[in-house]
């Protein structure tokens, strides 16, 4: 993470230092102008769900989006979550989040915004989740409002600094890279202390046959075949760049892997894992693996109901672990897309390219 620096709240009327513009990973959130709707039906069944999710939320739909930006970062046990996503009739981590913040500020949803780096899969946990809010407030101290924060947030979610960032800073869109660990025990019995937070493999595994598969899955491929992507999803732009995919011993029973990348597919890291498991445990070859990224997108993930050699690996042994921006995303004086048109308050307010769909795992 790029250390940020508190500078002085800008006034309404902007002023700023523009600097070229930075890369951008994966994709949109509250603050971007929004893509175009899909059909109505779909629309009216997303409002739905969203207004029983909403039950009970300040929930003004007359509210606007916060002035002033900020982002954190979020730590948190998925165990007893049904993901990041707000959802009707579950206890979620963007709920847990929303309220708190809504309390402390005295701010609606909808003027908070608040969005996150990786949506995680329900179960999946994260070290270093970075979150985006919004607010009105140009008295906030980001050096106590964590602490106000955990003193009402359950013992499993924690907030641990907080910044304001570039008035156009987009939590997923400006994203260099992020990094994911997938922690397994390898042991003969499995340690109950640990089956929290690691999955244990049913075979010894060849690690070596797991380094080879790893080396394999390196660059920039189409992913689809490594996916749980929906029609919807499919859609979307399937090619990534896996930068990093190392196979990491931890000790005498403990291998983790490191998986680092522009973005990822719905599920992706977890369907890697379950088959380098499958690889190493010699229920697939390495054949298989070259052959599912050679089929790509033209065929759907899993197509024709068959089974893939492989089981994704469970939630539990996953977690974010850290996201990576560039340089100026906590300076508030400066714009991050200087090229594209904002709002009055700094807001981007046209797509931003490379923008696609925020990572979920």
């Amino acid at each position: 993470e790029v250390a940020g620096t508190a500078a002085a709240q800008p006034q309404a009327a902007f002023q700023i230092n523009s600097t070229p513009n930075s890369s951008s990973s994966s994709s949109s959130s509250p603050s971007i102008g929004a893509a175009s709707s899909s059909s109505s039906k779909r629309s009216d069944r997303r409002l739905k769900r969203q207004a029983a999710a909403t039950v009970g939320f300040n929930d003004d739909p007359n509210e606007q989006l916060g002035k002033l930006s900020y982002r954190m970062l979020v730590s948190y046990d998925g165990t007893a979550y049904s993901g990041w996503q707000l959802q009707a009739r579950a206890s979620t981590i963007q709920a847990q989040i929303e309220r708190a913040l809504s309390t402390v500020l005295r701010e609606g949803r909808r003027c908070l915004g608040v969005c996150a780096a990786g949506r995680t899969d329900a179960g999946v946990h994260a070290r270093g989740q970075v979150v985006q809010f919004f607010t009105n407030s140009s008295s906030i101290d980001p050096g106590a409002l964590p602490y106000k924060l955990n003193s009402l947030l359950p013992h499993d979610i924690r907030v641990f600094w907080m910044r304001q960032t570039a008035p156009d800073f987009n939590v997923t869109v400006s994203a260099l890279r992020k990094t994911y660990h997938y922690s397994l025990d390898t042991g003969a019995v499995q340690d109950p202390l640990r089956s929290r937070y690691s999955h244990h493999p049913r075979r010894t595994l060849d690690l070596d046959a797991v380094r080879s598969g790893a080396a394999l899955l390196l660059g920039r491929h189409d992913f689809t075949q490594f996916s749980n992507n929906s029609a919807e999803r499919l859609r979307r732009n399937p090619v990534k760049t896996l930068e990093r995919l190392d196979v990491v011993v931890d000790g005498p029973a403990a291998v983790r892997l490191e998986v680092q990348g522009s973005g990822f597919l719905y599920k992706q890291v977890r369907h890697m894992t379950g088959a380098l498991m499958a690889l190493g445990e010699g229920r697939i070859e390495l054949q298989d693996i070259a052959s599912r990224l050679k089929v790509g997108s033209s065929q759907p993930p899993g197509a024709g109901g068959f089974w893939r050699g492989y089981n994704v690996a469970p939630a539990k042994g996953l977690q974010l672990f850290e996201v990576q921006y560039p340089p100026g995303v906590d300076d508030p004086a400066t714009l991050l897309y200087p090229n594209l048109p904002h709002d009055e308050f700094g807001r981007v307010t046209a797509y931003i390219p490379g923008a696609s769909s925020v990572d979920e795992d």
